[in-house]
């Protein structure tokens, strides 16, 4: 935790993400119903509407303000859930190393292979639209990064004489990952999971903008999706 507050980037990552949780817990309360029609359709930016209005005269500035509170929990559900993932199959791998190394260095590296967007896009339009399918098929497409990082980091820890202690006292491999390696990981895994997040945020827009999420809801996607010109 230290190592954390010492990093400057860390902490400015951390108080970006902080603004959006505060916009997205409190925002909603503070703009009313985003769905409200509030003035005349597509009206430009104004002291009464920031971002001016839609087509069917709702506020643009109320929807984004509402949709931080869905894209942003998509966003942090799939940055952990893939550090998660991530910092499973590659500290066990950088960990235990021979067969078992090999067997998910492979894994690892089938899915850095696919090509993430295509294979985003495909998964999306098969799976029913919510935010569900969506944070699973960006968990699906973002852990082998993660993976690949803390691979190599578990490989330069578990050569350390801390670790080869904790092995000659006897402890259990669970014991040793959990206790000994992932603590001395911990700066690491911070500025994954923030890198993750703004991946999964971003990848959300992106697949929501091309109409594969549910465009009934509020988000930051379906925003711009609705305003996009659309063929009568």
């Amino acid at each position: 935790m230290d190592r954390i507050l010492q990093n400057r980037k860390a902490m400015l990552g951390f108080g970006i993400m902080g603004l959006f949780i505060f916009v997205a817990v409190f925002g909603p309360m503070l703009v009313g119903d985003p769905q409200a029609f509030v003035g005349k359709p597509l009206q430009p930016p104004s002291a009464e509407h920031w971002f001016g209005t839609t087509r069917q005269g709702q506020d643009v500035f109320a929807q984004t303000v509402a949709g931080t509170r869905s894209s942003l929990l998509i966003g942090l559900i799939v940055g952990f859930s893939v550090v998660a993932i991530g910092a499973f199959v590659g500290t066990a791998a950088g960990y235990f190393g021979g067969r078992i190394d090999d067997a998910l260095s492979t894994l690892i590296n089938i899915f850095l292979i696919m090509p993430g967007l295509p294979l985003m896009v495909v998964l999306a339009a098969y799976l029913p639209p919510g935010p569900g399918s969506i944070a699973l098929v960006l968990i699906v497409t973002g852990w082998s990064w993660s993976a690949r990082v803390l691979r190599s980091q578990a490989l330069a820890l578990r050569q350390k004489d801390f670790v080869a202690a904790a092995v000659v006292a006897g402890e259990s491999h669970i014991r040793i990952i959990l206790v000994e390696i992932l603590p001395n990981m911990i700066s690491l895994l911070a500025s994954a999971c923030i890198g993750a997040t703004i991946y999964a945020i971003a990848a959300q827009v992106g697949l929501e903008f091309l109409g594969l999420g549910e465009i009934s809801a509020v988000t930051w996607g379906t925003n711009l999706y609705w305003a996009t010109p659309k063929k009568s």
